[in-house]
């Protein structure tokens, strides 16, 4: 067959038909039948390792054709650089936008695979705790956050400079739900000094702290004052406690 007429040899053939030696004795030099020299001198023959390119419509090498999605192209290397390039130029804003639409979709999943493991996480960790875990949709804990105006819970620091832990109000070692009612979301630095006290126990400390302060600050102020002064400046500066 034509077919199985490698490059190197019908090269040869070419070259012999070239110096003027006749179809007959070419095949029996060759050892193939008339018809197949006859069909290798056509113009277009194409070898089984050759294809012809539908750009240039020159017979090429099958490696120089690309594959892509599992199929070789039907245009050589450089048509197919030609034809994305011309593609690109033609058609440049659908693409940037296509391009954009897909980098927000890719960015909105991955956020959702990370809060999604979050939150797997924290759903382990309280049923490695012995909690009881009630039913919560995923997002739950920006759904919190935002009920709490992005305020931590205990101290109100801005939680976006501050970062975000989830706490639970009864810790989970000491029997707390990981539910709805029992979560909020505090600052690190709250989250490390609640550590596994309740939320009664912990603003107790928090309040005797404030005490403290407030002590150390005013000592000086009114070490010389009598009852009636002490009782009047605390009323206008801390009528609060």
């Amino acid at each position: 067959m034509a077919k199985d007429v490698t490059v190197e040899e019908r090269n040869k053939i070419l070259a012999m038909v070239v110096d003027g030696t006749s179809y007959r004795k070419i095949a029996l030099k060759m050892g193939r039948d008339r018809d197949t020299i006859s069909r290798v001198c056509k113009p277009g023959f194409k070898t089984r390792s050759q294809k012809e390119c539908a750009g240039c419509l020159k017979i090429l090498p099958r490696s120089l054709f690309p594959v892509k999605n599992n199929k070789r192209s039907n245009l050589c290397k450089i048509c197919l650089e030609k034809s994305e390039r011309l593609y690109y130029e033609e058609h440049k804003d659908e693409i940037l936008v296509a391009e954009k639409e897909r980098k927000r979709e890719r960015a909105i999943r991955d956020k959702e695979i990370a809060i999604h493991s979050v939150e797997c996480t924290d759903r382990a960790r309280a049923i490695k705790g012995g909690a009881w875990v009630g039913p919560l949709k995923t997002g739950y804990r920006e759904r919190i956050q935002k009920e709490q105006n992005n305020l931590c819970y205990y101290c109100g620091c801005d939680l976006s400079k501050s970062g975000t832990n989830l706490e639970h109000k009864t810790p989970l070692s000491r029997g707390g739900k990981h539910s709805m009612d029992n979560m909020v979301i505090s600052c690190p630095s709250c989250n490390r000094s609640k550590h596994s006290k309740t939320e009664e126990e912990y603003a107790s400390e928090v309040n005797a702290g404030d005490v403290d302060a407030i002590y150390l600050e005013i000592k000086d102020i009114i070490k010389d004052m009598n009852d009636d002064e002490l009782y009047e400046y605390v009323r206008v500066n801390y009528v609060d406690i």
